[in-house]
């Protein structure tokens, strides 16, 4: 567990956990989704060992601890294991659900209904000032 910490959330007393693609996520669910280091045009070195469907699997031993707000940091495709450099704000990162977009949108409505199941709410982080100069919407902006 990277972080779980009391705050006020809208005025009500919540537990979170946040899990940004730069820290190491909360489990490994599926080993045949990770991409080598190599691939990575810049590697941090707490980069991604995790997935969402290890969040998936591990998710009653959140609601154990109490966490009732789960914090996704960006998990859009981009060059980085951080990913704040949007390549795509439609498809989700195959290292941390699937190659196949399809599956990886199941994925995340895994993740989701599984959270709501337990009354967890989650958060995206859409990182919409930030994104990659390979993004269309960089490059469209570029031909103005």
């Amino acid at each position: 567990m990277k972080t779980v910490c009391k705050t006020y959330f809208r005025r009500r007393k919540c537990v979170y956990w946040i899990s940004y693609i730069d820290q190491v996520f909360f489990k490994n669910g599926e080993l045949s989704n990770d991409f080598p280091k190599e691939s990575y045009k810049y590697y941090e070195k707490n980069a991604i060992d995790g997935d969402l469907q290890g969040i998936i699997q591990e998710m009653d031993y959140l609601n154990e601890l109490g966490i009732d707000l789960i914090y996704l940091g960006p998990i859009f495709k981009a060059q980085t294991t951080h990913g704040y450099d949007v390549i795509d704000y439609f498809s989700i990162s195959e290292n941390i659900s699937s190659v196949s977009e399809e599956e990886a949108n199941d994925i995340l409505k895994k993740l989701l209904e599984e959270a709501h199941k337990r009354n967890i709410k989650v958060i995206i982080d859409l990182v919409l000032n930030h994104a990659s100069k390979k993004n269309m919407i960089f490059l469209l902006s570029l031909k103005d």
